[in-house]
């Protein structure tokens, strides 16, 4: 039995993407596959959705391609210790659809390396704001600057000294204001030096992952940083309305200790 994933979005959707088809090949011994072909039967995320919620639920052998976005905190916060162990047996890669999502550019990642942060990786700071612009600016998709303002002033972050915003390379005044408006104000609340930090997809993900403390945007990617990290001891997520967009997106909460803040 087969489990097959089709690249589509970015990192941070195939990694949601590759979760589902994990949890699936454990339940049902199955075998992670990237190879397009033959395909017997769709497990969209409604139909995933009443495998993981009806354990009696069998499956004939062959090959399920998974097609959609799988977005579920709670169904692999259950699985957890299981999909580290399933990670790590296994060399899988997944496969986004390109640099920008659809661009044809695609990336290829293994899977590992997403769980794994290098050992001599050294951009470590304690907290970690993400923030999305580009892409989400334009698909009125971002965080509004009023909001984002409104949490620096009500967080508390004054036991840390290393704070950095990862954000992609401002290209237009419009974002490169945004983002100096927010190191105005967190220097303004907590009289600290703000590093900033655009690089290549993975090095801002592990920049996120090994802070303490997370602001996440709008995005699959600072979720899953979150969710795989050893050092997060709290989390910021958006209170996005991602069902907008997929009617079965029920990712809040990769930690625990998260707190919900307004977009």
């Amino acid at each position: 039995m087969n489990f097959i994933f089709i690249p589509k979005g970015r990192l941070g959707n195939a990694i949601f993407r590759y979760l589902g088809c994990s949890i699936l090949c454990i339940r049902y011994n199955g075998e992670y596959s990237t190879d397009i072909k033959n395909i017997n039967s769709i497990i969209n995320d409604k139909i995933f959705i009443y495998i993981i919620n009806n354990s009696n639920i069998e499956l004939n052998d062959g090959n399920y391609l998974m097609t959609d976005y799988y977005q579920h905190d709670t169904v692999y916060k259950n699985y957890k210790n299981l999909i580290i162990d399933f990670i790590n047996k296994n060399n899988h890669i997944v496969i986004t659809d390109g640099i920008n999502a659809g661009d044809g550019n695609k990336q290829k990642f293994y899977i590992k390396d997403i769980l794994n942060t290098p050992p001599n990786f050294n951009k470590i700071y304690d907290v970690v704001f993400h923030i999305r612009l580009g892409d989400f600016v334009k698909l009125d998709f971002a965080i509004s600057l009023e909001n984002l303002l409104a949490l620096i002033q009500n967080i508390e972050i004054n036991n840390y000294s290393k704070i950095a915003i990862v954000c992609d390379k401002c290209n237009t005044e419009y974002e490169k204001n945004f983002i100096n408006t927010i190191k105005e104000k967190i220097y303004e609340k907590f009289n600290k030096s703000i590093v900033i930090e655009s690089n290549d997809i993975l090095t801002d993900y592990y920049i996120m992952k090994n802070s303490k403390i997370l602001i996440c945007s709008n995005s699959t990617l600072s979720w899953a940083a979150a969710f795989f990290s050893k050092t997060i001891e709290k989390c910021y997520m958006p209170k996005h309305n991602t069902k907008i967009q997929n009617d079965f997106c029920t990712c809040y909460y990769p930690i625990d200790n998260t707190e919900l803040y307004e977009i």
